[in-house]
């Protein structure tokens, strides 16, 4: 059964096709839809021994090593702009929602249940470092960018070591083209087109039903969160996305 919310690639065996999750251009959403119809996929999860320092979101490579034949290789693709916003308001409000409810938990008794790799293993410790990432929210779009992807500060490496490497790839990523370890995909839906283009893997998968949107964050159009400074500190980290799938600003 595939969790929903996993950060996961998923394999299927009978098409073959393959899909490869970039975080935040609308995998969960399509895993949802994969939740409500019958059909045959094997999630692909980092193994157990894989170090922490590794990208939590299987890329090509490793999913290959498991999968000889992939098929027909599909995968989801943002703006980098709109993309980083929306990295941005996750990872505050994802922090927020766990805050309300480990609170619940804590007041009812309930034990803790562990959503992220990088989170304490203990309630305490785990409401203390999402409050300490709200605050980092709440200082705003500009600080985050300035200390995430201009200065390399992270409040993030705080749960033991290797932390920082997973939060590089997830809230901050190398480029989406990293995930495909250079063999571009045979399918490349941009997440704004995907009401339009999901025909395409519908056609693929065998399966007509619509894609519910799932997994978003709240916020205003990603124009408005930008500076001149902000705005070419990520064209500069981002040329290679920006150039591939002829984004701009």
């Amino acid at each position: 059964m595939l969790a929903k919310g996993l950060p996961v690639s998923i394999y299927f065996p009978n098409t073959p096709a393959t899909f490869i999750h970039v975080p935040r251009t609308g995998g969960t959403s399509f895993k949802s839809w994969l939740l409500t119809n019958d059909i045959n996929h094997k999630p692909v999860t980092q193994a157990p021994w894989v170090p922490k320092n590794i990208n939590m979101v299987p890329d090509r490579n490793y999913i290959n090593q498991l999968h000889p034949n992939l098929g027909t290789v599909f995968t989801f693709v943002r703006n980098p702009f709109d993309r980083v916003v929306s990295l941005y308001h996750y990872m505050g409000q994802w922090a927020e929602s766990r805050i309300k409810e480990n609170k619940s938990r804590l007041t009812q008794g309930l034990p803790f249940v562990k959503t992220i790799p990088y989170q304490s293993d203990n309630i305490i410790t785990a409401i203390r470092d999402d409050l300490r990432l709200v605050e980092y929210y709440n200082l705003g779009f500009d600080h985050w960018i300035n200390n995430v992807f201009y200065n390399r500060q992270h409040i993030y490496d705080n749960t033991g070591q290797g932390t920082r490497h997973i939060i590089d790839h997830f809230w901050r990523g190398e480029t989406q083209l990293s995930w495909f370890c250079d063999q571009m995909p045979e399918i490349v839906i941009k997440t704004e087109q995907l009401d339009k283009r999901f025909s395409i893997i519908q056609q693929l998968l065998g399966c007509n039903d619509p894609l519910p949107v799932d997994n978003t964050s709240n916020h205003l159009q990603y124009r408005q969160y930008y500076s001149p400074t902000t705005q070419r500190i990520i064209e500069e980290e981002y040329q290679e996305d920006l150039t591939a799938f002829e984004y701009e600003f």
